[in-house]
């Protein structure tokens, strides 16, 4: 671990990643659509989960984060881009080459 960079130790030591980590519970595909995969985990502890869209793509992908693509019948979740550490609001992704945003939700 000695030659560890800074983004791989974040990585490993970020609260919610571990949380999600630990969990335990299986994730499932909610939507697959032009080469963009949207997986959701339920939280066994708290009200929420987590949920990774995935370019699975060789080419950028544009996408917007929308609670139905996420399989949400309303609004009634907040959502956490982990990696940019920012609360979304329908923001629109540009995803590199099999790239992704891990998202948290909650009440």
């Amino acid at each position: 671990m000695p030659t560890l960079d800074d983004y791989s130790l974040y990585l490993i030591t970020n609260k919610d990643i571990i949380e999600c980590n630990q969990n335990g519970v299986m994730g499932s595909l909610v939507s697959e659509k032009e080469n963009v995969e949207i997986w959701k985990t339920p939280s066994k502890n708290f009200k929420g989960g987590w949920i990774g869209v995935f370019n699975r793509s060789e080419e950028l992908c544009n996408i917007n984060i929308s609670y139905k693509d996420m399989g949400f019948d309303s609004k009634d979740y907040k959502l956490y881009d982990i990696f940019n550490e920012i609360e979304i609001k329908g923001e629109e992704y540009t995803l590199a080459p099999n790239g992704v945003v891990f998202i948290k939700y909650y009440n």
